[in-house]
């Protein structure tokens, strides 16, 4: 379609298919990564586009660019590697559940960092913090919380 007709609007197409057209990717990395529990991501749809992409080419197209589609990295493999895929999928809406559960239940130590930290991370001012304490004091708690929270 994106070689032989004019499209009016390829982006629509691709935004409206995307997830369908993907749908083999994530089962195949799915069975990669059988301990991860995948979503549909941009390093999923990225690789979708790669695969559309060489189609086109092989008939005789362009790349998805010069039709109004997103034109994708060079190398999606690396990006759908087993640490990068264990990494960056995750379910957003458990996050948000683990965060509002637990927050409230840190201690005023915990609680400044937790505030410090987070401000610096989603302010993006950066920063280097350190964690120390006692085994036993909450030190995993607080870490695992912040990596849900950012």
């Amino acid at each position: 379609m994106l070689h032989n007709c004019e499209l009016a609007n390829p982006q629509e197409l691709w935004d409206n298919h995307k997830e369908s057209m993907a749908e083999d990717i994530l089962h195949r990395a799915q069975l990669q990564n059988p301990q991860v529990q995948l979503a549909y991501t941009d390093n999923i749809f990225e690789a979708a586009l790669v695969l559309l992409q060489d189609k086109v080419r092989s008939l005789g197209g362009s790349d998805l660019g010069t039709y109004g589609l997103p034109s994708p990295s060079p190398d999606p493999d690396e990006k759908l590697s087993k640490e990068v895929l264990a990494e960056t999928s995750y379910n957003v809406e458990e996050l948000a559940d683990y965060i509002q559960e637990n927050e409230p239940k840190l201690v005023p130590d915990q609680r400044e960092a937790y505030t410090k930290i987070t401000h610096s991370a989603l302010t993006e001012n950066g920063g280097i913090f350190f964690v120390d304490a006692p085994g036993g004091t909450g030190k995993t708690f607080l870490i695992n919380l912040l990596l849900a929270k950012i």
